[in-house]
């Protein structure tokens, strides 16, 4: 997705979420083709309602309900539903939407590291008594994720567990990333759409390869802290036996 898109989430609106962003943006930049200048009888490509249409059926809540919501009719929309070039810009704007997620991670992770840095400014004592919510960045512009569409689900859970498995695990960022995907892929997984039997086998690696991930990482951190060898041989073996469970 283009960086001017990111720059707009920024500033969106906390009603607005990313499928809502992300409609409304597309709708914003479309251009009605004209007739006048089009050969008689060569098609002029979609209309704005027809367009409008082809990014509502990102949603999954029923060509019905989307009908309604369009204010067009149910026959209508099934009508343009079956046709296949109706069919194919449904399929560009989801693979434009799933793409866009991962650029989001990428926003969230620098809003999230600013974050960081500004708490760590404060006292030890208050960053003690900090409700955890104040630690990290909310889920709310996922809060629709429900009404995906099932295929829209399945291949953004594809995209995230792949982008898991071939991420760079020597950057500093590693497991901030891996853990900002994980909570997403968390959502995606607890409304039950995974009857992917290829999506399951991808929750099962990426839940262990994120266990063994943070048991390294806090091993290698306790290493470097000065505590008694024999404290630290317990905190080791009790990583250990989590790696194993």
């Amino acid at each position: 997705m283009r960086a001017d898109f990111l720059t707009k989430s920024k500033t969106r609106s906390k009603e607005r979420t990313l499928l809502q962003s992300f409609i409304n943006n597309e709708i914003a930049e479309y251009r009605e083709p004209q007739r006048q200048g089009t050969p008689k009888g060569e098609p002029i490509g979609f209309l704005n309602d027809k367009y409008k249409a082809s990014l509502y059926m990102l949603k999954g809540i029923g060509q019905k309900n989307i009908a309604e919501q369009l204010g067009k009719s149910h026959e209508l929309l099934r009508k343009w539903n079956s046709e296949d070039e109706f069919k194919k810009k449904v399929e560009e704007h989801r693979y434009k939407f799933v793409s866009m997620h991962l650029d989001n991670i990428k926003l969230r992770l620098k809003r999230k590291k600013e974050l960081y840095d500004k708490v760590l400014q404060k006292p030890t004592k208050d960053i003690g008594s900090m409700k955890s919510d104040k630690w990290g960045l909310g889920l709310d512009e996922y809060r629709d994720i429900r009404d995906y569409r099932f295929d829209v689900k399945r291949e953004l859970a594809q995209a995230f567990a792949d982008a898991i498995k071939t991420a760079d695990t020597t950057k500093a960022d590693y497991l901030d990333f891996v853990l900002e995907v994980y909570r997403i892929l968390n959502l995606i997984w607890s409304r039950k759409i995974e009857v992917n039997k290829e999506v399951k086998q991808h929750k099962k690696i990426v839940r262990e390869k994120l266990k063994r991930l943070v048991s390294k990482r806090l091993e290698d951190t306790l290493l470097k802290l000065k505590i008694k060898g024999k404290d630290k041989k317990e905190v080791l073996d009790a990583l250990s036996f989590i790696e194993m469970v």
